[in-house]
């Protein structure tokens, strides 16, 4: 358990930052949703970044860690994934023609915690967005490169977290700290954000949402994972249980 002494945006000034809780998938049916919120902040046009930290069980397959994605309006949108164990992004507007498509080099391994960054600079061009693996850049392989600078990428699927929307490709294991920022976070942000290998406070980095999966109270959060970002979106906890809530974390 990792202690800090720092603000939560939502929270009293001197509130330490303590990380213990992580919210555990089950690779079938589980998922967080914040319903359709915070679309502007991850347009084609504007900058933007998602931190959060990972473990998977299962992360051979297919599986969504984030994402903001209509499929049943050409994918639209943006999702974070895992296949073949790798980091995968996706910005589109229709796939797979106008879309950025992307994803990082490094081969992940099961059971263990990972800290995601993906950073976006609104260039509508694969050269702006970067994924970060524990503080350190990826190499990207860029599989399409055709986002159209004048399509958005708007929609109205729920911002979901560990699983795409209407509950497709869902993620088996924990995630911790999820993190929308409305900027591109430089390399030396991911750096102090990945820190030394544990979650610290994302207060410097002023979040619009912050979900801390679990904490401060454990299971007596359920079925609410509270947003302490500034936009107040909270998250609700779909086909899981109080025993999701684990104490389980980098």
């Amino acid at each position: 358990m990792l202690t800090v002494p720092t603000t939560f945006l939502k929270g009293t000034p001197s509130t330490p930052f303590t990380n213990t809780y992580s919210c555990l998938f089950d690779g079938v049916q589980d998922y967080v949703s914040m319903g359709n919120v915070l679309g502007a902040y991850l347009e084609y046009n504007v900058a933007w970044s998602v931190s959060f930290w990972m473990r998977g069980d299962a992360i051979s397959g297919t599986d969504t860690l984030f994402s903001k994605q209509d499929q049943s309006v050409s994918f639209r949108g943006l999702n974070i994934y895992t296949s073949s164990s790798r980091i995968y992004v996706s910005l589109v507007n229709t796939w797979s023609a106008n879309a950025i498509w992307s994803y990082g080099t490094t081969t992940l391994s099961n059971a263990t915690w990972y800290n995601i960054v993906v950073t976006y600079d609104g260039s509508s061009d694969e050269s702006g967005l970067k994924i970060y693996l524990n503080g350190s850049a990826e190499t990207m392989n860029n599989l399409t490169n055709g986002l159209n600078a004048t399509t958005n990428i708007g929609n109205l699927a729920p911002m979901l977290i560990g699983a795409r929307d209407a509950g497709a490709l869902p993620f088996d294991g924990n995630i911790d700290e999820v993190s929308l920022i409305a900027s591109e976070l430089s390399a030396a942000d991911v750096t102090a954000i990945y820190g030394g290998g544990s979650p610290s406070s994302m207060s410097p980095y002023s979040p619009v949402g912050w979900w801390r999966m679990g904490d401060p109270g454990g299971t007596s959060e359920f079925p609410t994972i509270t947003d302490v970002g500034s936009s107040g979106s909270n998250g609700t906890m779909t086909n899981m249980t109080s025993a999701d809530i684990v104490a389980q974390v980098p």
